[in-house]
């Protein structure tokens, strides 16, 4: 959501600029100036950010079928609830390890990120209901190539990778080379940046969140050379209309008003389960929703999140 926050900036830059505004209009592109604040008179609002991979299933050799792709599952590559606080001017981000196991009625057990194959974003939906208490508003379903693209439009992102980065998961087409150090990402290898698996989720979030600082200084900064016009379109193809063009518009105002102090970022807590499962803990969820920004007081329940809303 931090990187959807940050394009939102690219909309609002343009919703403020009545000249590129007239431009993008007699070129075309739809107009996207609000009304009216979609949002006004709202709390805060709860979006669902899913990132899907995609697992490649090959024939087996010896079936006269090899190196053909027999079958594609989306499973959720990220999955991260996100608060916009509008009365405080907040952001709060909950991550939700994809390996969390879940049992959704109507489903068997499973790991949260195999919900969205078993029945797409509406199971998703309701795993992560069952786990934090919260239903989200909307739901963001990245486009990881517009992400890409949006990328290369503003001629990459500097930042400082924290350690060698080498990973192959042919079946989830990642291809990850990176060395330590400070280098400007291209779209492709910032996406390996940020889909990196071999360490922790919290630290995939920290990474996620750097990343996002770096890429807004770019995106809120047209004089660097990027089309403005065509991140635009991008920045709609990213959300794949989980949000309207005017309520991106108003995250991206939003976001221009939030100050780093008051975004917080925590993690749903899970325990090692068997093998690569993990174990929700119901004990310590108060707890991680305060700490994530989903919740604003330490003894408010889930169901009193839902009556303020």
């Amino acid at each position: 959501m931090f990187l959807a926050l940050a394009i939102g900036s690219s909309l609002a830059f343009v919703e403020r600029n009545p000249v590129v505004w007239s431009a993008m209009r007699q070129g075309g592109y739809v107009p996207f100036i609000p009304k009216r604040d979609p949002f006004e008179g709202r709390n805060d609002l709860y979006v669902l950010l899913l990132g899907c991979d995609e697992d490649r299933y090959y024939a087996r050799p010896g079936s006269g079928k090899e190196g053909q792709v027999l079958e594609q599952r989306a499973r959720t590559d990220t999955m991260q609830l996100v608060r916009l606080d509008f009365k405080n001017k907040a952001v709060g981000m909950l991550q939700i390890p994809r390996d969390t196991m879940v049992e959704v009625p109507g489903y068997y057990r499973m790991k949260i990120n195999g919900l969205h194959v078993a029945g797409g974003v509406e199971a998703s939906v309701e795993g992560v209901a069952m786990l934090t208490g919260i239903t989200p508003d909307r739901v963001v379903l990245l486009d990881y190539k517009a992400i890409e693209q949006m990328i290369d439009e503003v001629g990459g992102v500097k930042v400082d990778v924290p350690r060698r980065m080498k990973y192959e998961d042919e079946r989830g087409g990642l291809h990850i080379d990176l060395e330590k150090g400070p280098q400007v990402l291209d779209g492709k290898t910032a996406l390996g940046y940020l889909r990196f698996r071999r360490d922790s989720d919290f630290h995939r979030g920290k990474r996620q969140q750097d990343f996002m600082m770096a890429f807004k200084e770019k995106v809120t900064k047209p004089e660097n050379g990027f089309s403005v016009f065509k991140m635009a379109n991008l920045a709609m193809q990213v959300v794949n209309g989980g949000l309207t063009a005017d309520e991106f518009v108003s995250i991206g105002n939003f976001a221009r008003s939030v100050p780093p102090a008051n975004i917080k970022q925590g993690v749903l807590p899970v325990v090692d389960g068997s093998g690569s499962e993990l174990l929700f803990v119901q004990d310590r969820l108060h707890e991680a929703l305060i700490e994530s920004g989903m919740v604003d007081d330490i003894n408010a329940t889930t169901s009193q999140v839902a009556n303020t809303r």
